[in-house]
């Protein structure tokens, strides 16, 4: 027994005359061609559909993030000139309400006979005013001072209503040029301002951190939280990722530890030694 079944012969079956006719008849072979080519034909159309539709897709979805982006920025630029107009107008009734109504007394004044001390105390408070209007509009020796301390100075007046704590790892070998450090410190009277404002906090941390390669600014407080959930359409929000555009950082809010909301602004660096340390 070789193990085949009667009657059943591979060799005979595939050297049948009529069976090897059949394949060499050029109808069945046109036949079977056609068919080939057909299913070719099909595979190439639907491979050219399936990439049409993908491309599509691609495009579609890359002109929409396009169309995005300049919503946003159109945003970004209308939030900018809102800011504008509202620091002008903050500023004028600044100078309205503080300086010039000082100033009309003053002059009022002049024509009385008001002691020295009276004019004294007048002319003195008019030049606080003044001096806190123009450190508002720019700090003071901004071009010399450190990051840390214009960043003290600005929560100095804080320490009467909220426990303020302040760590800063800076290297002195390298220095912040002034767009960096100013637009940095703007950032960052948006966020304490908005902690003042809103949070209903008592304690504030600052850690700073600058190196060669980047600067990271970390504000948290043990407020009422941030709800990320809930996005913030105040100009606030807007000037701080205008900033931040300026300086090709990010930034994020997230709730803290415990309480309250932390705040962290990342920017990428590439600062020069100082010539001394050279």
């Amino acid at each position: 027994m070789d193990g085949t079944c009667p009657g059943y012969s591979p060799v005979l079956y595939f050297s049948n005359p009529s069976y090897m006719a059949d394949w060499q008849n050029p109808e069945t072979i046109a036949t079977w061609i056609a068919i080939v080519l057909a299913a070719m034909a099909l595979m190439v159309t639907a491979i050219v559909w399936l990439t049409r539709l993908y491309l599509q897709r691609m495009l579609k979805t890359q002109q929409e993030m396009a169309n995005a982006e300049i919503n946003h920025q159109k945003l970004l630029l209308k939030t900018s000139v809102t800011i504008q107009e509202r620091e002008r107008n903050r500023m004028a009734l600044e100078l309205h309400d503080g300086l010039l109504s000082k100033l009309s007394i003053l002059a009022l004044a002049s024509h009385g006979n008001q002691p020295i001390a009276h004019y004294s105390e007048l002319i003195n408070n008019s030049v606080q005013t003044a001096r806190a209007i123009s450190h508002d509009l720019c700090p003071p020796l901004i071009e010399e001072a450190l990051l840390d301390h214009l960043l003290i100075n600005h929560l100095q007046p804080l320490k009467r209503d909220f426990t303020i704590r302040f760590w800063a790892s800076m290297h002195p070998q390298y220095s912040l040029n002034t767009k960096v450090k100013l637009q940095v410190f703007r950032i960052f009277q948006e966020v304490v301002n908005n902690i003042v404002k809103h949070a209903a906090a008592h304690t504030i941390d600052v850690y700073l951190r600058l190196s060669p390669k980047c600067l990271v600014l970390q504000v948290v407080d043990d407020g009422v939280g941030f709800k990320p959930d809930i996005p913030s359409k105040g100009l606030g929000l807007h000037n701080i990722e205008l900033r931040t555009q300026l300086l090709q950082g990010s930034f994020r809010f997230q709730p803290a530890q415990n309480q309250g909301m932390q705040f962290i602004l990342r920017v990428p660096l590439q600062l020069p030694k100082l010539k001394r340390y050279e």
